[in-house]
């Protein structure tokens, strides 16, 4: 028998009460007894399964591909995350290309949101919401240095007198610090090289600070960033190269894949105890201080978008740049509204909703649907009643 329009239509309704895409994607046996008892009681004979694959084929095919959920990672994505960390190069700490230590990551990220403490850390995806395609990543870190510390190299000034000969002079110097050990941390922000030039990466920054909103009781009172440092196009890395692979005996991946499964104390053991002077390096080092990695200048721009200002701070491996704020006042944080529902017509943004493994966010990279439509025709969450969370506008 050919389905009919209206017969469809009320498939679509049932599927509609019963959760929408939740039952179509997540709990099709479901889908299908549904509409199997509908043709029953109604003595139709159309195939359930024909009417819902119709139903699935129709409903999917009709979300626009511009649709991004945001939300915390689960077991199910260890695969999906090996994937992304397989396009990054290496170099970026808190995603190794290593599924043992990514899995680490993921139970932790897990046991995180339900008991959170200030060694907690929260891993959130970017999928599409029409094939959950994997887009993008980013972490977020309680307390940077609770275990073991957190060291960076900060930029001081030092004077140099003699009254003997009347010389003085100021010397720029790198000082070891542990100053971002009590500061949370943002991190691991990598978008697929496919996904890019859709504000994604901005898209991610942004649901990690609503994120941080939304259970601001666990964290601290600033937030940090550290930025790849600058590498060249055969992967040399001046700083490492020269100066600091005499103190390690090792090659910078096999350091660097320490620091991100160890953290970083082993760098205050190792690493020289004492300034270390910039008139003892080379120009081609001093010309990389503060120079973020190629394809770290995005987030570099897009965490300074949010406020986050440069301190002083340096990466310890590569002398990439740092930044930090008050989480009161970066600009997602400050600027975000909250309430019980998000107003009709606000189609510039970034809409989330839940905590804890329940927090999730919807982003349009077209703009072109109401922000407050895409929770209720996309979230795959059982009604949440804390409302929900928004920052308007994506310049």
């Amino acid at each position: 028998m050919i389905i009919q329009i209206n017969e469809l239509s009320l498939f679509k309704s049932i599927l509609k009460v019963q959760g929408g895409l939740n039952v179509i994607k997540h709990s099709s046996t479901l889908g299908l007894f549904n509409i199997w008892f509908w043709c029953c009681l109604n003595k139709c004979l159309i195939s359930p399964t024909t009417c819902y694959f119709k139903v699935y084929f129709e409903v999917i095919m009709s979300i626009k591909p511009s649709i991004v959920r945001i939300r915390p990672v689960t077991e199910n994505d260890l695969e999906t995350l090996y994937e992304l960390a397989s396009k990054t190069g290496g170099g970026l700490t808190n995603l190794p290309m290593d599924r043992d230590d990514l899995l680490s990551r993921i139970t932790k990220s897990n046991h995180s949101l339900t008991e959170p403490n200030n060694q907690s850390t929260f891993l959130l995806i970017a999928e599409r919401v029409n094939d959950n395609h994997p887009l993008g990543v980013v972490g977020l870190f309680v307390q940077a240095g609770a275990k073991s510390g957190f060291y960076t190299y900060k930029i001081e000034t030092h004077l140099n007198a003699s009254k003997q000969v009347d010389r003085k002079y100021l010397h720029d110097v790198l000082v070891l610090s542990g100053e971002y050990s009590d500061y949370a941390e943002i991190g691991a922000l990598f978008v697929d090289p496919d996904a890019r030039g859709k504000q994604l990466g901005k898209a991610l920054v942004r649901a990690s600070f609503l994120f941080v909103k939304q259970h601001r009781s666990i964290f601290p009172n600033k937030m940090c960033a550290e930025m790849r440092g600058w590498q060249g196009p055969n992967g040399e890395k001046p700083f490492w190269d020269e100066f600091l692979i005499k103190f390690f005996d090792m090659d910078f991946n096999q350091a660097d894949k320490l620091n991100g499964t160890m953290g970083n104390y082993f760098l205050g053991e190792l690493m020289p105890r004492y300034p270390i002077y910039f008139a003892s390096l080379s120009q081609k080092i001093k010309d990389v201080i503060g120079v973020p990695h190629p394809d770290g200048k995005k987030a570099y721009e897009i965490l300074q978008s949010e406020g986050l200002n440069l301190d002083g701070h340096h990466d310890p491996f590569d002398l990439g740049p740092c930044l930090s704020r008050d989480i009161e006042l970066i600009e997602t944080v400050k600027n975000a509204r909250q309430g019980s529902f998000c107003p009709l017509g606000v189609k510039a943004g970034l809409i989330g909703q839940g905590t804890n493994e329940d927090f999730e966010c919807f982003y349009d990279s077209e703009q072109t649907v109401d922000l407050s439509k895409l929770v209720s025709e996309y979230s795959c969450k059982d009604k949440i009643n804390t409302g929900q969370i928004w920052i308007e506008k994506f310049e």
